[in-house]
């Protein structure tokens, strides 16, 4: 008996073997453990090349909503080209604008959704249930903060500030699509006060200049915002004005507007065509307006108008804010020739809320108030500044496009 005890007591305190019983235990547990760990880094590793199609999808679509493709199409087809297309292998790619959730559910942001159910493969031993994999993004565009671009490819000059001339841009850009050395340029004693001053070309390095985020050349062509807008069909000549204080209607005008000394002339809401005929109003003449276009055009495709603005004309007219010219307060045929003569040089009494938009129009300018307060955009074929002048982009709900290189970015 005193035998068969020392033997049970030294089996009970022999640790010989101890390990394996314990790893034997353990075992499962560990097995589990890296099996799902692999599984669940496989899966990390799907989303991440999910979340790469997505982000392209996203900024694909939203570049396409910008030029009127279908973003849908283009989303699909981005994604495709990561490796994940819509309906094969149960891949989902949804494409929404604007966005179903999140933080930017606005006009013009495209969300893109890229999800697919993914079959475990060693962790199917412990299920088979389908785990989804399922990456978004969402991107807007950041539009393009200019309020002055000169359209001329070629032009030294293109955007021009003269003699004693101080030019403030508030808080916006000046941009020249002339790939001239010198396509932006401040001569004399003249002041240019910009955001940024931005040229294809050149933006020679002056004094004159005081851009609060540096000048930058070599910039790739800003797009036309316009291009694409259009005015109505016109025909006959039904609207005239002579003389005196009145109200203009929307119309026709044959014989052009021209405002003598002292006149007050309100116009209408509406879009009034100059077929082949002038705008011209004399110092110290009035005109005034609110939802109004004039466009400058001509019916037999020559002869077409200008505009003529003399110091100390008091101008305030708005531009429309929906209909085929929103946004667009002077709005120049495209078809007039190249380099046609506008002359904007009211001064301080001259305020324009909305687009001069002249593609083809050499500008004239001097004018605007000062304090940062009002919305007036320049596109025009080349713009020379030849007094005090304000620009500035308070421009909520006007309805104008965004001037200068737009980036896609994602926001989500």
């Amino acid at each position: 008996m005193r035998r068969t005890g020392l033997a049970l007591d030294k089996f009970k305190r022999d640790e010989r073997g101890a390990f394996a019983i314990i790893a034997a235990i353990s075992m499962p547990v560990a097995v589990s453990a890296a099996v799902l760990g692999t599984e669940v880094g496989l899966y990390a590793f799907r989303h991440q090349a999910m979340q790469g199609a997505a982000d392209a999808a996203a900024l694909s679509g939203v570049i396409s909503a910008a030029t009127g493709t279908t973003l849908v199409t283009q989303g699909r087809a981005v994604a495709a080209a990561q490796g994940y297309v819509h309906g094969v292998s149960n891949v989902t790619v949804t494409i929404n604008s604007p966005p179903t959730s999140g933080s930017h559910m606005v006009a013009g942001a495209v969300e893109a959704i890229v999800s697919q159910p993914q079959q475990p493969i060693l962790a199917k031993v412990f299920s088979s249930a389908s785990v989804s994999v399922v990456a978004r993004a969402v991107a807007t565009l950041n539009p393009g903060g200019a309020c002055l671009l000169a359209l001329n490819g070629t032009a030294s000059g293109a955007i021009t500030i003269q003699g004693t001339s101080t030019v403030s841009l508030t808080g916006c850009d000046a941009f020249a699509d002339s790939n001239s050395a010198t396509a932006i340029t401040a001569g004399g004693s003249s002041l240019l006060s910009v955001n940024s001053a931005i040229a294809v070309g050149g933006v020679p390095t002056s004094s004159n200049i005081v851009a609060l985020n540096g000048t930058r050349g070599g910039a790739t062509a800003a797009p036309d915002p316009y291009a694409l807008k259009a005015f109505d069909a016109f025909s006959g000549c039904t609207q005239s004005y002579t003389s005196g204080n009145v109200t203009l209607q929307p119309g026709v005008y044959c014989s052009g507007i021209a405002l003598t000394a002292g006149a007050v002339v309100s116009m209408a809401p509406g879009v009034y065509y100059l077929d082949s005929s002038d705008l011209k109003v004399a110092g110290n003449a009035t005109l005034t307006g609110t939802g109004v276009t004039i466009v400058f055009t001509s019916s037999k495709n020559k002869n077409y108008g200008s505009a003529s603005i003399s110091s100390n004309a008091v101008i305030n007219l708005s531009a429309p804010t929906s209909g085929p010219t929103a946004g667009i307060v002077l709005f120049g045929d495209r078809n007039m020739p190249t380099g046609t003569s506008f002359k904007l040089t009211g001064g301080g009494t001259q305020q324009w809320t909305g687009a001069i938009y002249l593609p083809k129009g050499d500008l004239t300018y001097a004018g605007g108030s000062s304090g940062g307060a009002g919305c007036t955009q320049i596109v025009a074929n080349t713009v020379t500044f030849t007094g005090t002048s304000n620009l500035s982009l308070s421009c909520a709900g006007t309805n104008i496009k965004p001037l200068g290189n737009q980036i896609a970015v994602l926001v989500e």
